[in-house]
C-alpha cells in the first residue's frame, strides 16, 4: 500500500500530522469577488427600487412597503418583476457569500502545525520507506517552506501548550533524543506497523522515524509544574524565616513575587490580568 492510502494511514495513526493547505489567498480572492458581485447587485437593486417608487404604476410603488404586492408581481404576467427577480438573485448570492465568509472564519481559527509534527511529516514523505516522495506535479511541495504560513493542522497536540510544555516537547526532547534515547532502540517493543508501542515512543522500523508519545511527555510536564507550584511557597517561607534583617527580608519578598510571576508565565497559560491579580494578592 503506497501513495495516498499509506499517507492516510499515517494520519489515522497520528492525527497531529493531519496538515493541510488553508489556501488563504484563494479564499480571500473568492470572498473579494463575491463581495464585488454583491456590490453590483446592491446598486442594481437600489436603481430598480428607485424606478419602482417613481413609477406611475401604483402597484410598483407599493413593492417597497408590501411584501405581498412584491410576491404577487412574480405570479402576474403583466406586472413588472424586475425587483422580485433581483431580490431572488441577491438572496442566492448572499447565501453563497455568507457561507464562504463563515468557512473562512473557521479556517482562520484552525491552529498552525507544530514544528515537530511538520518536520515529522516532511521526513516521512521524503524517506524511501515512507512516502518515497510520491507526490508529483502540482501536488509536489505542499508542505514546503514556501507554504508554511498557509498550513493548518486539524488535530492539535493535547494538553496545556504553555511555554514550559512547548520546551519539553520541543528543544528538550530533541536534545535528549539526539544525545541519549536514539542509542537504545530496545525502549521500543514493536514497530510502528504493529500498532503496539512502548510507553515512551513509536518507532517505524522501516524509516527509523521516532515519535514520542504525547501522553508521557504531557504527564511529565504536568508533574514538574505541580512540583514547582508546591515547592515555591514552602521555599519562600523557609528563606524568609532565616532572614533576620527587615530590609533584606523585604527585598526577598519582592524577589519571590517576581519569581512567582515568572513561574506563572512559564508554567501556565495565564493571561496578563490573571498574572497581575495573583501577584497583587
Amino acid at each position: 500500500m503506497d501513495g495516498y492510502p499509506r499517507l492516510a494511514r499515517l494520519i489515522g495513526q497520528k492525527p497531529e500530522v493531519a496538515i493541510f493547505r488553508r489556501f488563504g489567498t484563494l479564499n480571500a480572492e473568492n470572498l473579494l469577488f463575491l463581495q464585488a458581485e454583491l456590490l453590483t447587485l446592491e446598486r442594481e437593486l437600489r436603481d430598480i427600487v428607485t424606478d419602482d417608487l417613481t413609477s406611475d404604476d401604483e402597484q410598483r410603488k407599493s413593492y417597497s412597503s408590501s411584501w405581498w404586492a412584491l410576491k404577487e408581481s412574480s405570479e402576474s404576467k403583466t406586472a413588472d418583476q424586475a425587483q422580485w427577480q433581483k431580490r431572488k438573485e441577491m438572496r442566492e448570492k448572499l447565501k453563497e457569500y455568507n457561507s464562504a465568509l463563515l468557512q473562512a472564519t473557521r479556517l482562520h481559527a484552525l491552529s498552525p502545525p507544530s514544528k515537530g509534527d511538520l518536520s515529522l511529516l516532511r521526513t516521512w514523505m521524503m524517506h524511501p520507506k515512507g512516502g518515497a516522495n510520491f507526490l508529483d506535479g502540482d501536488e509536489d511541495g505542499i508542505w514546503d517552506e514556501a507554504n508554511q504560513d498557509d498550513l493548518v493542522c486539524l488535530a492539535t497536540s493535547r494538553g496545556e501548550q504553555d511555554p514550559f510544555t512547548r520546551w519539553v516537547t520541543g528543544p528538550f526532547l530533541n536534545f535528549v533524543h539526539n544525545h541519549l534515547l536514539y542509542r537504545y532502540p530496545r525502549l521500543t517493543r514493536e514497530s510502528f506497523a504493529g500498532k503496539t508501542t512502548s510507553r515512551w515512543r513509536l518507532w517505524d522500523a522501516g524509516t527509523g522515524i521516532t515519535d514520542y508519545q504525547d501522553e508521557t511527555l504531557l504527564v511529565s510536564a504536568d508533574n514538574i509544574s505541580t512540583l514547582v507550584a508546591s515547592l515555591l511557597p514552602v521555599l519562600s517561607t523557609i528563606v524568609l524565616y532565616f532572614i533576620p534583617s527587615t530590609p533584606v527580608r523585604l527585598g526577598a519578598i519582592v524577589a519571590f513575587i517576581a519569581l512567582f510571576a515568572v513561574v506563572l508565565i512559564v508554567f501556565t497559560k495565564a493571561k496578563r490580568i490573571e498574572v497581575f491579580s495573583v501577584t497583587a494578592a
